[in-house]
């Protein structure tokens, strides 16, 4: 085998080892989710229609909600902040269900 096969060879299995490993950068993040980071699709996000059923509006409640309707509300409204949920916090910090984040002290939810 002469030098220019013997480079040639070298060249296209080095080439070759590449397309391998560029191969691999690209797809296994897809195969080995810790990698990237991915955990999954992400979460779906619920489009707000405007249109809430009685009793589920964003308004602070009239009166002093009960935990059970503090811990429904709160669910309901945790993707945002509104006065129905800060009165529901304020109802779960009062009968000790929830204890405010210390680091946080001017934050309301």
């Amino acid at each position: 085998m002469g030098a220019w096969s013997t480079a040639s060879v070298v060249v296209i299995a080095l080439a070759g080892c590449g397309f391998v490993l560029a191969g691999l950068i690209v797809l296994l993040p897809m195969w080995w989710p810790a990698i990237s980071g991915h955990r999954g699709p992400p979460a779906r996000r619920r489009r707000d229609t405007g249109f809430r059923p009685p009793g589920r509006s964003c308004s602070t409640p009239e009166r002093t909600l009960t935990v059970a309707e503090a811990h429904l509300t709160m669910q309901m409204h945790r993707e945002h902040s509104c006065g129905r949920k800060r009165a529901a916090f304020e109802t779960l910090v009062a009968a000790g269900h929830i204890r405010p984040d210390s680091s946080r002290p001017n934050e309301r939810r």
